[in-house]
């Protein structure tokens, strides 16, 4: 089995809570697919809409052109150290908690922990909480796009590597299940019975 596993280190101050300092907040280990080399690299971009305090979309771009960053902390174009820093009740714990929510996607960590308190923002109607990632693996760009109700209430998924279409299902919309895999043929792709992630469904029949 071969591991696909993302690197996001985040150093917030004033008031960080203890978990924040669990491991699991500063390496997410993602096991997606058997083709993928055993390689370690970061995050370039991340995004999340309508979770917890954050009723609008706030976004994290790493990508060196958009700030002047040392150069030691830029690597192949995008910073692989960020600093988040504010007054205490800005959000920097629940952001901390939206970066790391596809570790519940994708593995059985830390679940306690990352679907403790309330999910989705009170004050909107959307009832969708709504997240993006996007990675750079050497010359790739990997994306994964994805809005639950909950914690582990998924509505819909995407990933694409390279602008092309690996996965991608949405129950909202009525649009079926596409695994765009080689042997992911007989897989089974009745979305109604798979109630965990794709990716993850995937990975465990690897």
């Amino acid at each position: 089995m071969h591991y696909l596993v993302s690197i996001f280190k985040i150093y917030a101050i004033y008031s960080v809570p203890n978990y924040l300092k669990h491991p699991y907040f500063f390496y997410g280990i993602l096991s997606i697919f058997r083709f993928f080399v055993m390689i370690i690299y970061m995050l370039c971009f991340f995004s999340v809409k309508n979770f917890k305090g954050f009723k609008d979309a706030i976004s994290l771009d790493l990508s060196a052109s958009n700030y002047e960053f040392n150069y030691e902390c830029v690597l192949d174009g995008y910073a692989h150290k960020a600093l988040i820093y504010g007054y205490n009740g800005v959000g920097k714990s629940n952001f901390g908690r939206a970066v790391m929510d596809i570790i519940i996607n994708l593995t059985d960590k830390e679940k306690e922990i990352l679907t403790k308190g309330t999910y989705r923002n009170a004050e909107t109607e959307n009832k969708i909480v709504e997240f993006r990632y996007m990675f750079k693996f050497h010359n790739s760009i990997v994306e994964y796009r994805y809005g639950k109700t909950g914690p582990e209430s998924l509505v819909y998924e995407y990933l694409d590597i390279n602008n092309k279409s690996v996965v991608s299902y949405n129950r909202a919309e009525n649009e079926p299940l596409v695994i765009n895999l080689r042997g992911a043929e007989t897989l089974n792709k009745d979305i109604n019975k798979i109630p965990i992630s794709v990716l993850k469904y995937i990975k465990e029949l690897s």
